[in-house]
């Protein structure tokens, strides 16, 4: 259980500190878990002094203003170890440190309570007292949270207070809301991104002409994820896979040769599998660096940043929101293609994924002189088709949440987009594999697989967990296909998360 309280420790000179703290009480609440802040005095007066005195209370604007600023309140000393007891305090509970774990971001305390005192009885707290406790938090997360947001959630708390709170809490509550308005941004030294990976189903239009270009439809997959981290460094430096390209996205958003900033990229899937992981690196550092900066910009401004979604915006909307998505092609005035659709993925079905080795997909120059072998006539009439698929066949599919009716229409829409490439493709695949690979997750009764961009990633559809691993576990005994390339994903419906 986390309890909110104040906190008492001693400084240099005997110096008292008062801040705010949510330690994790034990049941019996014989030992106490406190994690400060590296960064805060509580943390200093701990590591040298291992004492202090942790108080429960209802008077929630001294939280509040403790907190932010320095308070002063009457003390006492404590009588088990030198520390002081502040007498408003409904109890006092004398803590001594017995280990400390510095292993993790913030430093956690194992305390042990070696004396308890009540002062005053604690009646609990009213739905107003709750909502500064909640204020008082976020007043102290200006660092972790952006402002929009802290800001956001006092809307939600304000009616509690305004409706269930006595006058002190009322000034309490007007204290912190001016104090996080006023309070001068604080730029994150480190973020870090997580995004998934991007399934891409087919174009609709290829061809160079008419009145809008590509278009398609895809969804975002939880696996394979793609971690970064990006800080502020005096040299410029990037580590883990796909270094070179992280280089040279971050030169570009920066505009310099050589950012001072260090990145750190702990995961990523295959380059030119299918999976858009170029574009979900490129949208994963130009969000990064934005938050450092202290900047916020939609999803399409940081793909412009990073020169990334020039033709399907799949990745770019898919990066900001997850789920199943439809664009609408570039325009002749536009640059990155509006959403037209988006609709979440029922979060128990499971996305197969499968790569044959062998092959891998087209990019570059390759990938763009692929769009002209694209015939006219052909992609005319496709186009046509493809469109009746996404509306009438795979969007109310999955809308219905009917998993037959979306795979079989998924696996058409994907295989007539792939003979658009044919060209190219030899077919409506790009290999045999992949060919062989379709059709044999259709003969065991999974309507829903195909192609994913110009593979060699095959997707398939299936209704759980459950199934998802019997056909995982079918593919690697056919196809004698390692571990790591035969994976089960849940869908992302989220989009991207950014922690500072």
């Amino acid at each position: 259980m986390i309890l909110e309280g104040i906190i008492t420790t001693i400084g240099e000179e005997g110096r008292v500190n008062i801040s705010p703290m949510g330690p994790s009480v034990a049941p019996n609440f014989g030992a106490l878990t406190l994690r400060p802040f590296r960064s805060s005095q509580t943390y200093k007066n701990l590591k040298a002094h291992g004492e202090a005195v942790f108080h429960v209370t209802d008077d929630v604007e001294l939280l509040a203003r403790s907190a932010v600023e320095e308070v002063t309140v009457d003390l006492k000393p404590a009588k088990a170890l030198r520390g002081w007891i502040w007498e408003g305090a409904c109890r006092a509970y004398e803590l001594r440190v017995r280990s400390v774990n510095e292993t993790l971001e913030r430093a956690s305390f194992e305390t042990e309570v070696v004396r308890c005192e009540a002062l005053r009885d604690f009646c609990g707290l009213s739905r107003a007292k709750h909502a500064v406790v909640e204020a008082a938090i976020l007043a102290t997360r200006l660092h972790l949270i952006p402002r929009n947001q802290i800001l956001s959630k006092l809307d939600e708390l304000r009616p509690l207070v305004e409706k269930t709170g006595d006058p002190a809490d009322e000034r309490a509550f007007r204290f912190l809301c001016a104090f996080i308005q006023s309070a001068p941004t604080i730029p994150p030294q480190k973020v870090r991104v997580r995004t998934g990976s991007r399934l891409h189903f087919g174009l609709i239009w290829p061809g160079e002409s008419g009145p809008r270009r590509f278009g398609g439809a895809g969804l975002m997959v939880d696996e394979p994820a793609l971690d970064v981290t990006v800080e502020r460094s005096e040299t410029f430096n990037v580590q883990g896979p796909l270094s070179q390209r992280a280089k040279l996205v971050a030169s570009r958003i920066m505009g310099e040769p050589s950012p001072q900033l260090g990145i750190q990229i702990s995961k990523a899937p295959r380059e030119h599998s299918g999976l858009g992981t170029g574009t979900q690196l490129s949208m994963a550092i130009a969000q990064a660096i934005s938050t450092l900066r202290g900047e916020s910009h939609s999803a399409s401004e940081l793909a412009l940043r990073a020169g990334r979604g020039l033709r399907s915006a799949i990745g770019v909307h898919g990066f900001a929101q997850g789920g199943f998505l439809i664009d609408g092609g570039r325009g002749p005035r536009e640059t990155i293609a509006p959403l037209l659709t988006r609709i979440e993925v029922p979060s128990s079905w499971r996305l197969v994924l499968a790569a044959p080795e062998g092959y891998q997909g087209l990019s570059g120059r390759a990938e763009e002189a692929s769009f002209r072998e694209v015939e006219r006539a052909s992609a005319q009439s496709c186009a046509e088709a493809l469109c009746h698929l996404l509306v009438l066949g795979v969007a109310p599919a999955l809308m219905e949440q009917d998993i037959r009716a979306f795979g079989e229409a998924l696996f058409e829409y994907g295989r007539r987009s792939g003979e658009l490439f044919k060209k190219v493709q030899g077919g409506a695949f790009a290999s045999p594999a992949i060919a062989s690979l379709v059709g044999f997750i259709r003969s065991l009764g999974f309507s829903g697989a195909g192609q994913s961009s110009w593979g060699p990633t095959v997707h398939a559809v299936v209704a759980s967990a459950e199934e998802g691993a019997y056909l995982a576990g079918r593919i690697r005994e056919r196809f004698g296909l390692d571990s790591d390339r035969v994976l089960v994903s849940s869908p992302n419906n989220q989009g991207a998360s950014t922690e500072t």
